[in-house]
This record gives structure tokens, C-alpha cells and sequence, in this order.
């Protein structure tokens, strides 16, 4: 099992659309998929950290 990468997600207390995604510093590559409330709208990224 690879390490943990240390990635939190954080609602926004002022806004219940958004989130703050933060991702540590372990290197290795993260997958972050987001989507709307409906699942019609989403997006996949990879963050690689080295």
C-alpha cells in the first residue's frame, strides 16, 4: 500500500458549494474528482507530487 498522501477536504463554513481540497506533501500522484450536487456536472484531476 502506498503512502498516505496526507489530503484533507474542508467545507466552507460561509458557502455550502465550495470546499478547500488541501494536499500534503508525500510524494505520489492524488486523483481529486469533483461534481456538482446533481452528479451531472464533474472533472477528474491527477496532482502528481514528487
Amino acid at each position: 500500500m502506498p503512502p498516505d498522501p496526507g489530503c484533507t477536504i474542508a467545507k466552507d463554513p460561509s458557502d455550502e458549494t465550495r470546499a478547500t481540497l488541501t494536499i500534503g506533501n508525500t510524494a505520489g500522484t492524488v486523483t481529486v474528482q469533483v461534481a456538482d450536487n446533481t452528479g451531472t456536472n464533474s472533472d477528474r484531476v491527477e496532482v502528481r507530487i514528487t
